[in-house]
């Protein structure tokens, strides 16, 4: 699977956790990274750090208000967040999450 900025994944059992990857920057501590002077997306996989952040805040706030009651905080649930590839993956996984827009998987 390959994840790329512009991506949106949607889950249709927990919509709370629908997210769009919107930036990304490179990891200069990984192993894989090799040279800053190459572009972000031709870094290997394991050298990038995505930006996401939820994109349905109705199913969100209502997950939120059923789970934890009334309130302004959301810990320990973030609406923007940054990720390597394998937590991203993993949460497209859990919550059975389709490619609704952007760049073709």
């Amino acid at each position: 699977m390959k994840l790329e900025i512009g991506q949106t994944w949607v889950s249709e059992i927990n919509p709370h956790e629908n997210f769009t990857i919107y930036d990304g920057a490179i990891d200069t501590c990984a192993d894989a990274y090799k040279d800053e002077s190459i572009p972000f997306n031709e870094q290997p996989e394991s050298a990038k750090i995505l930006f996401w952040k939820r994109t349905d805040e109705k199913a969100f706030e209502k997950f939120i208000q059923d789970n934890y009651g009334e309130g302004t905080s959301t810990y320990p649930f973030a609406w923007y967040g940054a990720s390597k590839k394998a937590a991203l993956t993993t949460k497209i996984k859990k919550n059975h999450m389709k490619l609704s827009a952007g760049v073709e998987e």
